[in-house]
């Protein structure tokens, strides 16, 4: 009877728990006065605790609250490290207390700030944040190997000319007409993953910003798609430690408003719309061949 029950048991197939965006302001010192660091640390342990869901057994569960003071007590000695440096560090730190079947994964972003200009020569205590992307790292460790998976970049981008859309199937719900000039304007999101960690991370994603924003104002645009896809491909051309990109564009509708009594009248004035946003994705990943 008890060996019926207990074949009818259902199986747990994944789990996992963490602790969920851990925002920490730290500050670093620097030859041209301190700066700061606004960072966003969330950290995830995944699978090996089967007795703490199935038998309430709690001896390997770490607790939620343990994972917060790992992730200061790691700021406070890493305060100058990249993400991809600290992130590692952090979980090879966490996973000295936890069972070895546990993996652990990160995600790291930050927001960076500057110290503002001089005044009588001294430098000014109030700083401002530096107009950036907001950057975000992955990072897993299993076993005794740690893997720093890649990152994200999101921009708010415009472009205001030499992008059209035509040519395109119709079918009988289609009001979309031929466009031969058109404003694009959204947000640019790119995440990518590592061949290898480079050995200079913080260039490789300030040069990813770099090409996402020449990339998406000079590749030819008779087609979102064909955007995207110029835009991956000039990434991967240019930074050899990149294995794969994903770009995703969220545009957000746009409708001219006419003069009044003048209709058909264009008057460089849109109104934006907070709904109905469309998406295009494109992955790309290095031909090794």
């Amino acid at each position: 009877m008890n060996n019926r029950v207990d074949k009818a048991l259902p199986l747990l197939v994944n789990h996992s728990y963490g602790k969920r965006d851990v925002k920490v302001l730290v500050k670093v010192e620097t030859p041209s006065g301190d700066s700061f660091r606004e960072l966003s640390i969330s950290v995830e342990l995944i699978g090996g605790l089967e007795r703490a869901y199935i038998d309430g057994e709690n001896s390997e569960v770490l607790p939620t609250d343990s994972l917060k003071n790992h992730v200061l007590s790691m700021t406070q000695s890493s305060r100058e490290a990249t993400l991809e440096e600290f992130g590692v560090a952090l979980l090879e730190q966490i996973s000295e207390s936890i069972p070895s079947k546990t993996a652990t994964r990160a995600t790291l972003s930050e927001h960076r700030w500057h110290t503002n200009s001089l005044v009588d020569g001294k430098c000014e205590t109030s700083q401002t944040e530096t107009p950036r992307s907001k950057c975000e790292i992955l990072v897993t460790r299993l076993g005794v190997g740690t893997f720093v998976i890649g990152g994200e970049v999101t921009l708010k981008v415009i472009r205001g000319g030499r992008s059209s859309f035509y040519g395109f199937l119709k079918d009988g719900y289609t009001e979309q007409h031929d466009v031969f000039e058109r404003i694009l304007f959204g947000t640019l999101k790119c995440r990518w993953t590592y061949a290898e960690l480079p050995l200079d991370s913080d260039w490789s994603r300030s040069r990813v910003q770099e090409l996402l924003e020449e990339g998406f104002s000079t590749v030819s645009s008779t087609s979102v798609q064909e955007t995207l896809y110029g835009v991956g491909a000039l990434l991967l051309r240019d930074i050899e430690d990149l294995e794969e990109v994903e770009i995703e564009f969220r545009s957000v509708p746009l409708k001219e408003h006419e003069e009044f009594g003048a209709p058909g009248t264009t008057t460089g004035v849109w109104l934006m719309s907070g709904a109905d946003h469309s998406f295009t994705t494109a992955k790309l990943r290095r031909n090794s061949a």
